[in-house]
């Protein structure tokens, strides 16, 4: 499989990758504005599988945002 691919999409294609085993880290921006509603970050079969991740990296920035970074 490729190397070092950056995966950047909406819930659909999260959950076609993670289905297949495909992603070993997730980069999870925070930005900081509340929502009535937001955006799955997955959904559909793939919630039903559980991943365990490990917390590698979290840094924030000078606008408040904040990158969490997870490896499976």
């Amino acid at each position: 499989m490729g190397k070092d691919i950056w995966l950047v999409g909406g819930a659909d294609l999260v959950a076609q990758f993670i289905e297949h085993n495909l992603i070993d880290e997730y980069h999870i921006s925070i930005i900081p504005v509340v929502l009535g509603r937001g955006i799955p970050l997955s959904k559909g079969a793939s919630l039903e599988k559980s991943q365990s991740v490990k917390l590698d990296t979290v840094k924030s920035y000078p606008n408040s945002v904040v990158q969490v970074i997870y490896h499976r």
